[in-house]
């Protein structure tokens, strides 16, 4: 038997109809194999290509605007924000400082026999400080500083018994550093009668590679007096009376106003109804008593309503709380 021979495939494609070819006479319609795309149509001449590119240069513009409004938008977002630092330092509000200016040195004596304040002032070191005449009370914080946060609110208050505060701030401390709301000395001044204040804010509460941005500077003669007293260890705050005594933190626990903002303290502030009303007030009432000394009971109607307020100035120091200068 003959082994069977496959088909002859060249006999298979010659069987295989050839598809007529179309006419190219015009107005023919010619077939279109499926699945072949068609020619693209040609290309707008003229009028019609001057209407199409100012339609497309029209859409890439608004596309172009768009686009520059959101990086815009995210730009501002960011400042005011003040990035991972959180917002800066804003003017203080009028009605604030009226609240505050308005509470009374008997509400203050009252939280002090409610509350009694943790730290208290210790003796300076570096002999008498005065300013124009009058004895000077140096003050460096950090805004950044939450142990300063704290320490602002009776250290405002109780300066406002002796003189007035113009361009007063407020801030907050640094995100990562409680984030509590405060007022801000930077750029503020004050009158008094009967003594100087001088406050520097070294820094801001805005991270800037392994620290914050810096603020104020000292002079010699102020870095001289901060370290007569602390030496090596600076650190903030740092509060001079007139050289007769020192304050090194705040007088009562500075986390009773972490993540509370300037406006929800404010509420607090001037009622000893509550903690953080009270705890300000009765460290106002110490501060009080500690300028008083200062000034040789002067204003005596403010003074002596303080006289019998609990104001020691010890000689061991401190035994609060205090945040290292200059990233220490």
């Amino acid at each position: 038997m003959s082994e069977a021979r496959p088909p002859d495939d060249e006999a298979q494609r010659a069987k295989a109809a050839v598809p007529p070819r179309a006419s190219k006479s015009k107005g023919t319609n010619r077939p279109r194999p499926a699945g072949r795309p068609g020619r693209p149509a040609p290309p707008a001449r003229g009028r019609q290509a001057r209407q199409a590119a100012h339609r497309r240069n029209r859409t890439y513009a608004i596309l172009a605007v768009g686009a520059a409004v959101v990086i815009i938008a995210v730009v501002v977002a960011f400042s005011v924000s003040g990035g991972s630092g959180g917002a800066p330092r804003s003017p203080a509000p009028a009605a604030a400082v009226d609240q505050v200016n308005a509470i009374t040195v008997s509400t203050l004596v009252e939280g002090n026999g409610r509350i009694t304040p943790t730290t208290y002032a210790a003796t300076a070191a570096g002999g008498a400080l005065t300013q124009n005449g009058k004895p000077e009370v140096l003050f460096i914080g950090a805004e950044f500083c939450p142990i300063c946060a704290a320490e602002r609110w009776p250290m405002t208050i109780a300066l406002m018994k002796f003189g007035t505060f113009t361009n007063l701030g407020t801030t907050h401390s640094a995100v990562s550093d409680g984030d509590a709301g405060t007022w801000t000395y930077y750029g503020s001044t004050y009158s008094s009668p009967y003594l100087s204040f001088v406050p520097r804010e070294l820094y801001t509460n805005q991270p800037s590679g392994s620290y914050y941005k810096p603020l104020d500077t000292l002079t010699k003669a102020e870095q001289a007096v901060w370290t007569a007293n602390e030496g090596t260890n600076l650190a903030f705050p740092f509060i001079d009376f007139g050289g007769q005594a020192v304050l090194e933190s705040a007088q009562y626990n500075p986390q009773t106003l972490y993540y509370k903002s300037f406006s929800e303290i404010l509420a607090s502030v001037g009622s000893n109804n509550n903690t953080i009303g009270a705890q300000i007030n009765s460290a106002a009432a110490v501060f009080t008593k500690y300028l008083c000394n200062m000034t040789k009971d002067q204003p005596s109607s403010v003074c002596a309503a303080v006289a019998k307020v609990n104001a020691p100035v010890t000689s061991s120091g401190n035994t609060g709380t205090s945040t290292p200068a200059n990233g220490g």
